[in-house]
């Protein structure tokens, strides 16, 4: 691959209490690391920043107490959604967190409050693993939600354009799915040609050994 005629974007943390996510533009294809290992390259040579995005080629968004960055996605119009979790104020655990970025890395301000979003889902601690976003424009959202002490669901949001809860999607625009009564996430989500959503990940069929099988939920546009 020729130098220039492809960007790539890396999503990672960066481990300050209140700046913990950190989106990256380079040259070179990459895989999302592991929060203790840090970053991890597919390439030995990671080219060079694209010094016309963010600062220099890097990007860092605070939430506000602690947050961190697990999936993202590309809009047809070249701006970034990054979704995670983040900690808004002390009396709160984790709550599902995406921020929307212009082409050139600045918080795309027409999305949510001042380009951020957090959704919590109620019980505990929620995160986002998943981000796609369908043909209409609208993102969804796909991770975990907290449904008890031991307990976790496979959760999804739908996000109107302007970062707003799309209403019309299941519950006030959020979704939970039990598989067995245990610890249950999403790791992967697609949009079908027909609209509805395809999500994949993880469910606990044994709560009491925390053993897990791959699960695959289907749900309706």
């Amino acid at each position: 691959m020729a130098v220039g005629m492809t960007r790539h974007v890396l999503l990672g943390w960066r481990r300050d209490v209140g700046v913990l996510d950190c989106l990256l533009r380079a040259l070179t294809i990459v895989v999302l690391a592991t929060p203790l290992t840090g970053w991890g390259l597919a390439r030995p040579d990671p080219g060079s920043l694209d010094t016309n995005f963010g600062d220099g080629g890097k990007v860092i968004t605070d939430f506000g107490l602690q947050s961190a960055a697990g999936a993202m996605a590309a809009q047809a119009d070249g701006r970034l959604v990054a979704g995670g979790s983040a900690v808004v104020d002390f009396a709160r655990r984790d709550d599902f967190a995406l921020a929307r970025y212009r082409r050139n890395g600045r918080l795309d301000r027409s999305f949510g409050e001042g380009g951020k979003v957090t959704t919590d889902f109620g019980a505990g601690s929620d995160f986002v693993t998943a981000v796609a976003v369908q043909p209409d424009g609208k993102v969804v959202a796909a991770g975990g939600a907290a449904t008890g002490p031991e307990a976790n669901d496979f959760a999804l949001a739908r996000y109107n354009r302007d970062g707003t809860l799309d209403v019309g999607f299941g519950d006030g625009g959020t979704v939970t799915t039990d598989f067995a009564g245990g610890f249950d996430r999403v790791h992967a989500l697609i949009v079908q040609p027909d609209g509805k959503l395809v999500a994949a990940g993880w469910a606990a069929t044994t709560p009491e050994t925390g053993f897990q099988r791959p699960r695959v939920g289907s749900v309706q546009p």
